[in-house]
């Protein structure tokens, strides 16, 4: 390829170098192909070569918790392959964007672009974009809670689904669903299986955070020896990986389940932790609900100050996020507690503009 000097071939040579190594979870070899197809695009005006690139960098970003830098990549993904019209790439792209939309907490956005992402799969006749953005949109609306609709477009992935990949993942997202719900009895066998084939195909990068799921769930079946192992378990490959989301997610159980336990200084020690990173990443919808458990600690603990501010600072993200299940939810944790929850706009006014960053 060196030798060649042949832009044309050199960028497309990059472009599946960076998406195969993504998939490998070889981060530095995946960001410096895709910035060298970046480049020899570039010099030959290869808008398609330079959209595929932007969508490795989109995918890479919600992997690493960049989300976003993500989304301006995916955003150029989509800019560059709508003026190419390469329109099964296009799907790619907004099925990207839409999962970091997702992990910032701006649901909306999410669920719009993974809807276009679907509609160009039909409009194609490609049922695996359709499946894909299926489960994807199940995860948006079961976070959100919209659980009804969450099991039944994950369930209809899962039936249409035709790839391995697609299957498990389908399987994982619907046990998600289930949990969000609150029926643990088909959560935890869901997300079981979907782990075990996880395993045997070896892609570490999903089942760490299948791992922290599964652990939350049997945490709140208040099987807590099994889910501290399923966990702790999620947290070191977290770690390994590199992935700041399921180290803080994994965090957040391990803090819920000492605090189950009454080992109230290493709750608390986990969930600081969980919250300082879901913030620095800024996954709002998480940090809030890492708040929300803080409160619970420190109520538990008597600290009526402290828990006061992590309600509200919880009630203001999920005001911002347009999340009406979990604004109720604050407020009845707040009166059960006898907290007062203030204005929005008093506590976070720089959330009152946030739905126009993006």
């Amino acid at each position: 390829m060196e030798q060649l000097q042949d832009p044309v071939l050199a960028g497309s040579y990059y472009f599946w170098c960076a998406h195969t190594y993504s998939y490998l979870g070889n981060r530095e070899q995946a960001a410096q192909s895709a910035q060298r197809a970046l480049e020899e695009g570039r010099h030959c005006g290869d808008d398609a070569t330079m959209g595929k690139a932007h969508y490795v960098l989109a995918r890479q970003g919600f992997w690493w918790s960049h989300y976003p830098q993500a989304v301006d990549h995916g955003l150029q993904a989509v800019a560059l392959l709508e003026r190419s019209q390469e329109w099964w790439w296009l799907g790619q792209a907004y099925w990207a964007v839409g999962i970091n939309y997702y992990f910032m907490g701006d649901f909306d956005l999410a669920l719009e672009a993974e809807g276009r992402a679907h509609a160009l799969g039909e409009a194609r006749g490609d049922p695996r974009l359709q499946t894909y953005t299926d489960w994807c949109s199940g995860w948006i609306l079961a976070t959100r809670g919209d659980w009804e609709a969450a099991i039944a477009v994950c369930q209809r992935s899962l039936e249409r689904s035709r790839d391995a990949f697609n299957t498990l993942a389908a399987t994982g997202w619907l046990g998600f669903a289930y949990r969000a719900k609150g029926d643990l009895a088909r959560a935890i066998p869901l997300l079981d299986q979907a782990i075990q084939q996880l395993v045997q195909v070896g892609y570490q990068t999903l089942e760490g955070g299948f791992r922290a799921w599964l652990g939350e769930a049997l945490y709140l079946n208040c099987e807590y020896e099994k889910a501290c192992i399923m966990a702790t378990q999620a947290l070191q490959m977290g770690r390994e990986l590199r992935s700041p989301y399921t180290v803080a997610y994994a965090q957040r159980v391990l803090g819920q389940i000492a605090q189950a336990n009454g080992v109230m200084s290493e709750s608390h020690a986990h969930l600081s932790a969980a919250l300082d990173t879901f913030t620095a990443i800024q996954a709002r919808f998480e940090a809030g609900r890492t708040h929300l458990a803080l409160a619970e600690l420190d109520h538990a603990q008597g600290n009526r100050d402290t828990a006061t501010a992590h309600v509200n600072n919880a009630h203001a993200l999920f005001m911002a996020l347009k999340t009406p299940r979990y604004v109720e939810r604050t407020q009845q944790l707040a009166r059960a507690y006898g907290l007062v929850v203030s204005s929005v706009e008093t506590l976070h006014p720089d959330h009152r503009n946030s739905e126009t960053l993006h």
